[in-house]
């Protein structure tokens, strides 16, 4: 066996200054509705946005989602 990688709470708040290490943004509570943003900005052309904060409950797998989204707008923009 090898040892590759360990990612702890720490590692979180190291590299991305995540709030005590938590890799997400909000809790989803019971009987609130989530959100999700499309990403794009009407009347601005080429803004793609990807961020963890455009999608709940947030955080770094949100993140790496909208980028993938911004990523195949791009490719597919007209």
């Amino acid at each position: 066996m090898e040892f590759l990688d360990c990612w702890t709470p720490l590692t979180y708040e190291q590299y991305c200054n995540a709030y005590h290490g938590a890799y997400m943004g909000f809790i989803t509570r019971k009987g609130v509705k989530s959100f999700r943003v499309k990403g794009v900005v009407k009347g601005i052309k080429n803004l793609y946005i990807a961020s963890q904060w455009i999608m709940a409950p947030g955080g770094l797998p949100v993140a790496v989602t909208a980028g993938k989204f911004a990523i195949w707008r791009i490719v597919r923009k007209p």
